[in-house]
């Protein structure tokens, strides 16, 4: 997975969800994101945690589309 990739899943766990995540917690979100098509229809249940999130790795997550 990228950083990339990671820093999609915290934006959007930030921007749809009001939930803050830092990269290795958002890693599942990023996962199932990818997996999507797959996954569509069925019950998810993702571990999401936020300790380490720094206001520097928020605002790139922010800064990426």
């Amino acid at each position: 997975m990228s950083d990339d990739e990671l820093y999609r899943a915290m934006r959007l766990l930030l921007v749809e969800g009001h939930v803050v995540a830092e990269g290795a917690g958002a890693a599942a979100t990023a996962a199932a994101w990818k997996l999507r098509d797959d996954l569509r229809g069925r019950s998810v249940g993702l571990w999401i945690s936020g300790g380490n999130a720094t206001a520097e790795s928020l605002q790139h997550a922010l800064s990426t589309g």
